[in-house]
């Protein structure tokens, strides 16, 4: 399930500096492109007294347009008026815009911004057309839109004037005979405003050329809708420049690695209404059905991620751990660092990922038919994440394809293994070894903890369970997700070196504590991470891996970092960004972060402690109640009955639940003697569906039965 993230403003034709709200006012005047204008149209000295006079929105062909224009035009002339006190004291500037089809901007005469029309800095006329087709973004729905550009104390310092200046655009149709032709827009000092990715004035990007690059170059072209919609993927065509290892790419060359359609939506959760974002993309044939291709040396498959590092200064957080699971025999997505180009504009450093799938490359799982009713077993690719609720939820098979049987079975054996952490059974062979792979869970484990990822064990967690032909326990992984990682984050302490992140309040899903109640599996734990130490995850080693990383990405780092105008901001969201001022700062407290949690885990997970606890007499109640239990009728219409039997006086609870986890029975029997028991449920009013059926004997769950009510 995503969550649409749709930003709804109105923006006018205004100027805001500091605290001063609309300083230039919502008026301007402007002029009709039916003719070329004064060559000084765009200076402060220019006589504007003949121009007509326009309030907010200007344009033809758009539903919001406060000034109509009388159409077709190729194009429209504007002049809009602010003064500033001190110019030496704005250092950056942002045009948030909306328009149809291209324009050029200009302060004071000088050019700077020029969208969908061509190279900077060279003449334009009244009949120029846009490059491309563009259409407004205020008129219609849109996924979080990029709604601006930035501009820089660079150009600022070239032609802002303390006193009066002039903001002049011209706007340009894609045709003689255009429909539709406008623009809005709201020019900001935003020299004084910390930096917030959830903020609509940071929905901005500086203009970067790029002649060349030894990194990939990606470029991207959609229709002149763009991507907005964050529940459907849009058609686009994507070019791929990725000449051999070492050699530059010229973004002129002819695309080498890819040239084709693909299908590509916006992608995350809470990076969903960021202005970088990161992109499903699928890979298409002609007919627009999806098609497997080798991309950038990845093994062939048809589903990518491309993931624009915003929160991660670094831009190589998520491709380490990657590269640092695999490193240790753990599959983790494979990475490839690239430059990505939307419509010949420039978005920065990314990177491909393999999309987390069962594939022979990927999750080597068997692949489960929706006609298999008997051996439904495997593969199943699970996972705990933000939109499962605080659940498990079912990745593969997906929505559309998974049978009733199949998601009966998983649910089952997942409470199967719950119940296999009570501490009557922990050490038995009916215990959670019988369920789980202890080398994924170490492993999967220790990338986790080494990188303090604040996302592990509570988001982002996936776990893999194969065909009983094949292998019947749960796998722990692949890793995904390490943004907040690496002493990048203060959400659930994790900038801290010490501590562990399984013993968060919050993180218990993967059962740690109870599990480390085997202090033979603490013991595994303990010579696992010493094994590594000495190989793989050597200090030196980690810091290389870093080092390498930077290396490789070599100029791209200063082009990403211009673009998004972040150095020497602290990046300000709820999870606390505020690590690091610059990049080189970034990367030198990431090491100093790792050197500081290796050695904290070196000194601290042999002391790993969990008491282990239970009565025997315990032991003979639980049993008995187990083996007593029943649940009838199943499947129900109208109630449903538990019976159960008990030896001792024992604190039982029934609990029934849906399959999200709503509670629709917790009915208490307080100490009950020994005896047997029946307790009926009415169910009339409750929804056809599946329901799950718990019985707790002193706040342990001893059974759960999966209900159909039909």
């Amino acid at each position: 399930m995503k969550h649409l993230a749709t930003l709804c403003i109105a923006v006018c034709i205004s100027i805001t500096l500091h605290s001063q709200e609309y300083l230039g006012g919502e008026t301007y005047t402007f002029f009709p492109g039916t003719q070329e204008p004064n060559a000084a149209w765009n200076t402060v000295a220019f006589d504007d007294s003949n121009w007509q006079l326009g309030y907010k929105c200007l344009g033809y062909g758009n539903t919001n347009d406060s000034t109509q224009l009388s159409g077709p035009l190729p194009s429209v002339y504007i002049r809009i008026p602010f003064e500033i006190a001190e110019a030496k004291a704005v250092e950056k500037m942002n045009l948030l815009c909306d328009y149809d089809d291209g324009f050029i901007a200009y302060i004071n005469g000088v050019e700077v911004l020029r969208v969908n029309m061509g190279i900077a800095n060279t003449p334009s006329s009244y009949t120029m057309l846009a490059t491309r087709s563009h259409e407004k973004i205020f008129t219609r729905q849109h996924c979080s839109p990029l709604l601006g550009y930035y501009i820089d104390s660079t150009i600022l310092k070239t032609c802002l004037l303390s006193g009066e200046n002039i903001l002049a655009i011209e706007v340009h149709n894609d045709s003689l005979t255009g429909t539709d032709l406008g623009f809005e827009c709201t020019l900001r000092d935003i020299s004084q405003k910390t930096y917030n990715p959830y903020s609509w004035e940071f929905f901005a990007i500086k203009q970067i050329s790029v002649d060349s690059s030894k990194l990939p170059i990606v470029k991207v072209f959609t229709d002149e809708f763009g991507i907005d919609n964050c529940d459907k993927k849009v058609t686009a065509h994507m070019q791929i420049i990725h000449n051999a290892q070492g050699l530059y790419n010229y973004y002129t060359d002819v695309p080498s690695a890819y040239d084709g359609p693909i299908g590509i939506e916006p992608r995350g959760q809470s990076s969903l209404g960021w202005a970088k974002k990161n992109y499903s993309v699928e890979t298409r044939d002609a007919d627009g059905n999806d098609t497997s291709v080798v991309l950038l040396g990845m093994p062939a498959e048809n589903d990518w991620v491309f993931h624009g590092p915003l929160a991660d200064r670094s831009l190589i957080r998520n491709a380490l751990a990657y590269h640092l699971s695999n490193s240790i025999g753990q599959y983790a997505p494979r990475t490839q660092f690239c430059e990505l180009f939307l419509n010949d504009e420039y978005l920065g450093v990314y990177v491909c990922i393999e999309k987390i799938k069962r594939d022979k490359h990927r999750v080597d799982i068997e692949k489960l038919p929706a006609t298999a009713t008997v051996n439904v077993t495997g593969g199943y690719i699970l996972k705990y994440d933000k939109d499962t609720y605080g659940n498990i939820g079912i990745v593969y098979p997906a929505d559309d394809e998974i049978t009733q049987i199949q998601t009966d079975y998983i649910t089952g054996f997942m409470l199967q293994f719950q119940r296999s952490l009570h501490d009557s059974v922990l050490l038995t062979e009916r215990g959670y070894k019988k369920y789980i792979d202890i080398p994924s869970y170490l492993d999967f484990t220790i990338i986790n903890e080494l990188a303090k990822n604040p996302d592990a064990f509570l988001n982002s967690t996936y776990m893999y369970k194969n065909s009983d032909d094949f292998d019947s326990k749960i796998h722990y992984g692949p890793v995904w997700d390490f943004d907040l990682a690496f002493g990048n984050s203060n959400f659930q302490n994790a900038m801290s070196t010490n501590g562990w992140q399984f013993s968060q309040s919050t993180n218990g899903k993967l059962q740690h504590k109870k599990i480390f109640k085997d202090t033979a599996m603490v013991r595994q734990f303990n010579e696992r991470w010493e094994y590594l130490r000495n190989n793989e995850l050597r200090t030196e080693k980690l810091i290389s891996d870093i080092d390498s990383m930077v290396a490789y990405l070599g100029p791209a780092i200063e082009r990403n970092k211009q673009a998004w105008m972040l150095e020497n901001h602290y990046i300000l969201n709820l999870w606390g960004f505020n690590v690091s001022l610059t990049y080189e700062e970034d990367i030198a407290t990431m090491k100093q972060w790792l050197t500081e949690r290796t050695a904290w885990m070196d000194e601290n997970i042999s002391k790993i402690y969990y008491p282990y606890n239970y009565k025997p007499t315990d032991i003979a109640t639980f049993e008995k109640l187990e083996n007593s239990a029943f649940v009838y009728p199943n499947p129900c219409s109208e109630f449903i009955c538990v019976n159960y039997t008990l030896e001792l006086p024992t604190h039982v609870i029934i609990r029934i639940q849906n399959i999200l986890g709503e509670t629709i029975y917790n009915e208490t029997n307080n100490h009950a003697n020994a005896g047997t028991y029946s307790q009926v449920f009415p169910l009339q009013s409750v929804p056809n569906g599946t329901y799950i059926v718990s019985i707790l004997a002193n706040n342990t769950v001893i059974k759960q039965v999966t209900c159909i009510k039909k």
